[in-house]
C-alpha cells in the first residue's frame, strides 16, 4: 500500500527544476527559440523591448501559437499571482521612469540607431508575453528578446541586469526550487579556420573591442575605445582610451586589438571557447587577428551577456554559437558577388515574393524561386558547401539571396514606420545624393520645401498601405488578396517621380540651363562641370521625371555596410529594382561580402538548428538538475509527512 501511495504521489508531482532563462537578440534567432519553447508545453514567458501588440520578434503573434497570449507591460503597481504578473511588477519597480530612463539616455551613443530610443527620448518599456495558458508549472521558461546589442553595446548590460534581477526574485527561481539557468542560442561570424558554417560552438569567455559611452553630467558624452577580456567572471582591461567621438574610439580599439599578442591576453587563462565581441561588424582583417589569438567566432553580445551573468546567481550558463559564415572567403567568391551586385536589379515580382514570404514567417519550406542568389551560377571549380549553407529551391540546390532576405524581414516594418523614404535635405545644404543624379543641387529653400511636401504625402500613403497589409496578414486572408495589396504598396513606393505637369519640373530645367550658361561663360570654363550639368539637363528633357531616392552617403561612409540601404527601389527602364550596389560604388568591399554571407547563413542555419538545440539543451538541464525517480518519491513522501521541512537545495 505504501508503495502505491508513493507511486501515486510521484506521478502527480512535477519534478523540481530550475527556471530556464534564454536570451535571444536577433529576430531570426528569437522567433525560432520561442517556437521551440512553446512546443515543450511548459509555461513560456517572453520579455521583449517595446510595446508589443500584434507582433513579436518580427513575426505576427499567430506565427507562434494559435491561442492569443496574455500581454502585460512592466508596471510597479501591477498586482496578481501569476508568474507573468509578478515578473511585470518586479521589472516595473526596477525600471523607475525617471532614474532608469535617464540612465539609458545617458548611455545612448549619439548618431547610432537604437530600438530603445524614440525621438531622442529613452523608451524603457518592456512587454511580458505569456504563451501556453493551460500550463502552470513550477519551472517556467523565460525568453528575453529585443535587447540592444552591437549598435548600442552600452545598453545591453543595464537591461540584462534588471531582467536577471527580477527573474531571480521569483519564488520559482529560489535555490530550493532549482534556481536559475541561463542559455543563449545565437549565430556568429566564423573566425577559427577549424570551423565551417553550420558548426555549433560553446563560448565560455570573450574579448571585447569597441566603444563605450561615457556620460558627463555637465558636458557632452565621450567614448572610451576599449579592448577587454572576460574569463571565469573576471574582467581584464587590456586597452582603454577616451575620445570625443564614437568613430575615433572604435578606430583606436581596432588598432589596439590588431597589435595584441597571445601573451597580452593569456595572463588570465582563456577557457576552451573564447569569442570576439565587437560594437561593429567584424571584417576579414580583425578575423585574421582573431585566428592568431585562438578566438573561435565573432558577434556583438557575448562579452555583455557574460558580464551581466557574472552578477546574477545562475546555477548553469551555456552560450551556444552557430557559425554562419566562413573566416575567409576566396577571391573568386568575392569577385562573383561583386560582379553580380554591379548588374542585378529587382523587379516587382522580387519585392512581392519577398514581402509575402516574410509575412508567412520566411519558412524554408516555402522559399520563392526569386530568392535564389544567382551570384554563383557561373562560378566553377569552387566548393560552395564549405562557405555557404545550401537549400533546395524549386528543385534546385541553391543559396538564399541575402538582399531578398532583408526585404522579407525589414521592408514592411520600415514602410509602416515611414523609414523607406527619407525627407529631403532642408535649408542651404546640397542635395548631392538625395535625388537621383544630383539634379537638385542649387535649389532654393522654397523649392526644397515643396519637394519635401511631395515626399511626405507619398510616405503617409505608404505607411497606411503597409499597416493595411499587416492587418490583413494577421487576419489570415487569402494569399491572392494579400499579394494584391502588396503590389499596391510596391507601386506606391516605386512611383516616386515628380509629375510631368508639376511646376517644379520646369523650374528645375530652367535652373540647370542657367547654371550651364553661367559655367560656360566663365573666363576659365570648368568643362567637366558643364558636361555634368548638360547630362542632367538631357536626362530631364528626355524623361521628364525625377526619380526620388533615399539619401545616399559618399563612398566609404560607415552606413555603406548596412544592407538594408541596398534594397531601396526606384523606377527605371520598366523595373523598380536599383543596382544592388550603390550608384557610386564600382564593387563590394570585403566587409560587405562578409555581411552578405552572414545573412545567408543566419536564416538558413537558425531555422534548421534552433529546435534541435533547444530540445537537446532542455534534456541536458533536466538530467543535470532533476532528482532520480527514487529520490523524488522519497523526498515527496518525507515532505508530505513532515519528516523534512523542505526539499534539499
Amino acid at each position: 500500500m505504501l508503495l502505491e501511495i508513493l507511486l501515486f504521489i510521484a506521478s502527480c508531482s512535477s519534478s523540481p527544476a530550475a527556471v530556464d532563462v534564454y536570451a535571444a537578440f536577433m529576430n531570426d534567432e528569437a522567433n525560432e527559440v520561442i517556437k521551440a519553447a512553446i512546443r515543450t508545453h511548459r509555461e513560456v514567458i517572453v520579455i521583449a523591448v517595446g510595446d508589443v501588440k500584434g507582433e513579436l520578434a518580427g513575426r505576427p503573434l499567430n506565427y507562434y501559437a494559435s491561442d492569443r497570449p496574455t500581454i502585460l507591460q512592466t508596471r510597479s503597481d501591477l498586482g496578481g499571482e501569476t508568474v507573468e504578473a509578478r515578473l511585470a511588477h518586479g521589472l516595473g519597480k526596477r525600471m523607475n521612469p525617471v532614474e532608469f530612463s535617464s540612465h539609458i539616455e545617458s548611455l545612448t551613443a549619439g548618431g547610432a540607431a537604437a530600438r530603445t530610443v524614440l525621438g531622442g527620448k529613452a523608451n524603457p518599456v518592456l512587454s511580458i508575453i505569456r504563451f501556453n495558458p493551460q500550463a502552470r508549472t513550477r519551472n517556467p521558461i523565460v525568453i528575453i528578446t529585443g535587447i540592444e546589442m552591437g549598435r548600442q553595446p552600452s545598453l545591453v548590460q543595464p537591461y540584462l541586469d534588471v531582467v536577471f534581477s527580477a527573474i531571480h526574485d521569483l519564488s520559482e527561481a529560489s535555490p530550493k526550487r532549482g534556481g536559475m539557468t541561463l542559455s543563449v542560442f545565437a549565430t556568429s561570424g566564423g573566425v577559427s579556420e577549424r570551423l565551417n558554417p553550420g558548426d555549433l560552438t560553446s563560448v565560455r569567455s570573450s574579448v571585447f573591442i569597441g566603444a563605450e559611452v561615457i556620460p558627463h553630467p555637465t558636458g557632452p558624452k565621450t567614448y572610451d575605445g576599449v579592448v577587454a577580456l572576460i574569463s571565469e567572471n573576471h574582467v581584464k582591461s587590456i586597452f582603454k582610451k577616451n575620445f570625443s567621438t564614437r568613430e575615433e574610439a572604435e578606430k583606436a580599439a581596432k588598432e589596439a586589438f590588431l597589435q595584441l599578442k597571445q601573451k597580452d591576453i593569456s595572463s588570465t587563462p582563456l577557457l576552451s571557447g573564447t569569442s570576439l565581441t565587437a560594437s561593429f561588424f567584424v571584417g576579414p582583417e580583425l578575423k585574421e587577428q582573431g585566428q592568431k589569438l585562438g578566438l573561435i567566432n565573432a558577434n556583438m553580445e557575448d562579452f555583455h551577456i557574460l558580464s551581466s551573468a557574472s552578477r546574477a546567481p545562475f546555477r548553469d550558463l551555456q552560450i551556444s554559437r552557430l557559425i554562419t559564415d566562413p573566416p575567409s572567403i576566396p577571391e573568386a567568391l568575392r569577385k562573383a558577388v561583386g560582379n553580380w551586385a554591379k548588374t542585378t536589379r529587382y523587379t516587382f515580382r522580387h519585392y512581392e515574393d519577398a514581402i509575402f514570404w516574410g509575412l508567412q514567417g520566411s519558412s524554408l519550406e516555402s522559399v520563392p524561386n526569386t530568392a535564389r542568389w544567382s551570384a554563383f551560377d557561373r562560378l566553377s571549380g569552387t566548393d560552395l558547401t564549405k562557405y555557404l549553407p545550401h537549400l533546395m529551391i524549386d528543385g534546385k540546390l541553391s543559396v538564399l539571396d541575402p538582399f531578398l532576405v532583408e526585404i522579407a524581414s525589414e521592408f514592411l516594418n520600415e514602410a509602416m514606420n515611414g523609414q523607406t523614404l527619407t525627407t529631403l535635405i532642408k535649408g542651404e545644404k546640397s542635395f548631392e545624393g538625395a535625388i537621383s543624379y544630383s539634379i537638385t543641387d542649387g535649389l532654393s529653400p522654397e523649392q526644397i520645401s515643396r519637394l519635401n511636401e511631395l515626399m511626405e504625402v507619398r510616405t503617409k500613403k505608404i505607411q497606411t498601405q503597409a499597416r493595411r497589409i499587416k492587418d490583413l496578414a494577421n487576419q489570415n486572408v487569402q494569399p491572392a488578396d494579400l499579394r494584391r495589396e502588396i503590389r499596391k504598396l510596391i507601386a506606391l513606393h516605386a512611383d516616386l517621380e515628380i509629375p510631368t505637369e508639376h511646376p517644379l519640373l520646369g523650374e528645375l530645367i530652367n535652373n540647370l540651363e542657367s547654371r550651364i550658361r553661367l559655367a560656360d561663360s566663365e573666363s576659365s570654363p570648368d568643362h567637366a562641370r558643364v558636361t555634368s550639368l548638360s547630362k542632367k539637363l538631357e536626362f530631364l528633357k528626355l524623361h521628364q521625371r525625377i526619380p526620388l531616392l533615399r539619401a545616399e552617403e559618399e563612398p566609404g561612409a560607415e552606413t555603406h555596410q548596412h544592407l538594408e540601404k541596398w534594397v531601396v527601389p526606384f523606377r527605371w527602364d520598366g523595373n523598380i529594382g536599383r543596382k544592388v550596389s550603390y550608384l557610386h560604388l564600382s564593387a563590394l568591399t570585403s566587409a560587405q561580402v562578409d555581411r552578405a554571407f552572414y545573412l545567408v547563413g543566419l536564416l538558413s542555419l537558425t531555422r534548421s538548428a534552433a529546435a534541435d538545440w533547444f530540445k537537446t539543451r532542455h534534456q541536458d538541464l533536466a538530467q543535470k538538475y532533476d532528482l532520480t525517480r527514487a529520490e523524488r518519491i522519497l523526498m515527496i513522501f518525507c515532505k508530505k509527512h513532515g519528516i523534512l521541512k523542505e526539499l534539499p537545495h
